[in-house]
């Protein structure tokens, strides 16, 4: 249980911290409309929260390690936002000018949000580590690399939710923009399971789902909350923010089915092969996977909203690029594994695995 509070306590850090990030792009009312100020200031005083609950339970090496990875997360997320702006727009797709001035995130902002975040947390979690010293030393713990790979997974996927609503246009294909971020967690599923086991991978998909559904809720509740009367941006925040809880949900039943069955693709595939073939395994199970995750994300996002040969196109090409995606990614994501085996001195075979995706709990560290 110890193993699972850090994983998804670590993840929630990541959510609550890009998730404080869009909110902030709005300017709120409070106390009638006497005060305005951006809404992830109401979500930002979780941030220290954390860092002294990942201190308290489970050291201050750990923490920092977190705190680092964390801000590394932002970084990465601000840089995939500002990619998904400039790719070209499709013509059927004509909120461009709303997209671009609702998501982008200024680099002062970056600045302000990193000369605070780091600094801040490294200094709440050396206090309290000092503070409780003898209690602390006893509590310290190594989780290894597993929770740090699960905050960059979170990462991916709540980024592939924010910008793949757009509709782009690339080289004659037209695809959502998600599609450049999404397959980024089928690579570090296939890390996951291969080197973890089925059983941990369930712990992070889930964590991701999770995570998913709270960034969703936390950003509705911004876009009702009242905007400040100096702030005149409501509208665009409601179209593209707004629009946000039915990408989630496809991309919630999609991820849902299309990781699990790529998980246990993968599982399944390393036993028959005995270990053996590894960039065989990672691209066998991505083509199942990626199948159903295309069908489902595609038909619930976008059906009814885009013509449905539209809608057919972006599964069609969402599957190829994916596939495409991985299969360039393979020799990476083999020299990834192999060398984290090395380190992590791990490698399992789920030989007695029950692949139930809910026995959430049916984990032996």
């Amino acid at each position: 249980m110890k193993t699972l509070s850090a994983i998804w306590l670590s993840m929630l850090l990541v959510v609550v911290t890009i998730t404080a990030a869009m909110a902030g792009q709005k300017m709120i009312a409070i106390g009638g409309h006497s005060l305005s100020a951006p809404a992830s200031w109401l979500l930002q005083p979780l941030i220290p929260l954390l860092t002294i609950v990942l201190t308290l339970f489970f050291g201050g090496r750990y923490a920092i390690k977190v705190i680092s990875i964390n801000a590394l997360c932002y970084v990465l997320a601000v840089l995939a936002i500002r990619l998904a702006i400039v790719v070209p727009s499709d013509i059927s797709w004509t909120q461009q000018a709303g997209y671009a001035q609702i998501l982008s995130i200024s680099w002062r902002d970056v600045g302000f949000t990193l000369c605070w975040l780091l600094p801040a947390q490294l200094i709440i979690s050396l206090f309290f580590n000092k503070l409780l010293y003898f209690y602390l030393s006893e509590k310290s713990t190594n989780f290894g690399l597993f929770p740090l790979i699960a905050m960059i997974f979170v990462m991916s996927l709540l980024i592939s939710n924010l910008t793949t609503q757009k509709v782009a246009h690339l080289v004659g294909i037209t695809v959502d923009v998600g599609t450049l971020f999404f397959p980024i967690t089928y690579i570090f599923n296939n890390i996951f399971t291969e080197i973890y086991g089925y059983k941990r991978s369930r712990i992070v998909i889930w964590g991701g789902l999770v995570g998913n559904l709270l960034m969703v809720l936390i950003l509705q509740g911004v876009v009702w909350w009242p905007a400040s009367v100096h702030w005149q941006q409501q509208s665009i925040y409601d179209a593209i923010i707004g629009n946000v809880p039915r990408i989630v949900l496809a991309s919630t039943l999609a991820f849902f089915f299309g990781e699990f069955v790529n998980s246990y693709a993968l599982a399944k595939l390393k036993i028959l092969t005995l270990g053996k073939y590894l960039w065989m395994r990672t691209i066998g199970s991505t083509l199942v996977g990626v199948a159903v995750d295309s069908l489902v994300f595609s038909f619930v996002a976008f059906y009814g909203t885009l013509p449905l040969s539209v809608v057919l196109a972006i599964a069609g090409w969402e599957y190829v690029l994916k596939v495409g995606y991985e299969i360039l990614a393979t020799p990476i994501t083999v020299r990834v594994i192999r060398w984290i085996k090395q380190r992590e001195h791990t490698d399992r075979y789920d030989y007695d695995t029950r692949f139930n995706p809910f026995l959430i709990a049916d984990v032996k560290y």
